[in-house]
C-alpha cells in the first residue's frame, strides 16, 4: 500500500512539463485498469512464488499482457502504470520467464523496451533474498 501512495504522489508530480498521469481521460482509466489488474496478481504471484499455483499466475499475466498498448503500458510515454508494474514483473519473468512463453509477447516487448530505458534499468537487482 505504501508503495501505491508514493507512485500517486509521483503521478501527480509534474517536472518539464511532463507528468506520470497523462490528462487525457481514456489514458487515466486505461492506468487506472491496469493497476487494478496488477493488484490483483500481486496475490496470485505471491503464492506462485511461494511454490502455489503457477498456472494460476500466468492467466493473470495474460490478462496484463492483452492491456499492454506499447511500447508502454499505456503507449508512447511512460506513466504510473509501467513505474507500478516493472520492478515485480521483470522479477517474475526472471524467475519464471520467459513470458513469451506462457503467449504473452506485449509484456516481453514491454519489459525489453522498459530495461532499455536508464530510469527502469536502475530498478534491476541481480538477486533478491525475499519478494514482499
Amino acid at each position: 500500500r505504501d508503495s501505491d501512495d508514493i507512485l500517486d504522489a509521483f503521478g501527480t508530480a509534474v517536472e518539464n512539463g511532463s507528468t506520470l498521469v497523462p490528462k487525457d481521460a481514456a489514458t487515466v482509466e486505461n492506468i487506472k485498469k491496469f493497476r487494478a489488474s496488477l493488484k490483483e496478481f500481486l496475490p496470485v504471484g505471491k503464492q506462485a512464488v511461494l511454490g502455489g499455483n503457477k498456472q494460476k499466475m500466468w492467466k493473470k499475466l495474460v490478462e496484463l499482457d492483452s492491456m499492454i498498448q506499447g511500447p508502454y503500458v499505456c503507449g508512447d510515454k511512460v506513466t504510473i502504470a509501467d513505474c507500478a508494474a516493472f520492478p515485480f514483473l521483470w522479477r517474475i519473468d526472471n524467475e519464471f520467464g520467459p513470458v513469451e512463453d506462457q503467449g504473452c509477447h506485449k509484456l516481453r516487448n514491454w519489459l525489453d523496451h522498459c530495461q532499455s530505458n536508464k530510469a527502469f534499468s536502475k530498478t534491476i537487482q541481480s538477486s533478491w533474498w525475499w519478494w514482499w
